[in-house]
């Protein structure tokens, strides 16, 4: 499967490095994805021939979610973690400096495809191909989650690089560890387009979100011509992005 059935695109956002932005979001508290797949190890798929394109991690458990959280957890004092060091760490964002543009040549693939960056069945669709660009500006309590690389590394040396010591699967070596999420309940995600958007377009979205249920998590409106705002708020907190790591970045010798 291609990245862009799972990722609206890969961002270096300062202060977090690169995340993996969802095209569809995880409820936060899903068993299968959202916040458990902190410290879990996902599968590592490549695009192209022979693998050689685009390589991507699958937000999908391919073991026990958390294992590798677990292991850092189970092995504190071989660690030099205290009992009261926090594993996961995580930082609120400030709201009036967060946002993300994203252009065109930043996503994956085009085409007609789901508004991105919001949550199951509520994506308008779109056509890429006319994107200009794509702001995601977080609201209040959104939080940045992850476990120090450094805690990953000294997981590392303490069993040699044996990843079998971690997961007897033998998983972790090929594939990923999520390391860093991003998690919002209140966040504007606003699509520029290339040209003008229509009458037609606009009784499509005037019917979508006159659909039961739209309109309790999602509002839209045609801010401009060429630009339309989806608002996402709830009590209800979402996976956005993740980052991860590969084991082999953990050898620091």
């Amino acid at each position: 499967m291609p990245a862009q059935d799972y990722y609206f695109s890969r961002k270096a956002v300062p202060r977090f490095g690169k995340l993996y932005f969802l095209k569809v979001l995880h409820e936060a508290d899903s068993e299968g994805g959202g916040r458990s797949l902190l410290g879990s190890v996902v599968q590592e798929l490549r695009e192209g021939l022979f693998g050689l394109g685009q390589h991507y991690p699958v937000p999908l458990h391919m073991s026990k979610p958390g294992i590798v959280h677990d292991a850092i957890e189970r092995n504190r004092k071989h660690l030099d973690l205290a009992a009261g060091d926090r594993i996961v760490l995580s930082q609120k964002l400030a709201p009036v400096q967060q946002s993300v543009v994203i252009k065109r040549k930043e996503t994956f693939g085009a085409g007609v495809s789901p508004f991105p960056s919001l949550p199951a069945n509520f994506g308008l669709d779109m056509d890429y191909s006319l994107m200009r660009h794509v702001t995601l500006a977080f609201g209040m309590n959104t939080q940045f989650e992850y476990i120090p690389l450094g805690y990953f590394a000294r997981l590392y040396q303490y069993v040699d690089g044996d990843d079998r010591k971690v997961d007897r699967s033998g998983a972790i070596e090929d594939n990923n560890i999520v390391d860093s999420i991003l998690l919002a309940k209140e966040f504007h995600v606003t699509f520029e387009s290339e040209k003008d958007f229509d009458a037609d377009f606009e009784a499509k979205l005037k019917a979508f979100s006159n659909i039961p249920g739209v309109g309790a998590k999602v509002a839209y409106t045609i801010q401009a011509k060429r630009k339309i705002l989806a608002k996402v708020s709830g009590k209800q907190y979402y996976l956005v992005a993740l980052g991860v790591s590969d084991w082999g970045d953990f050898d620091l010798t």
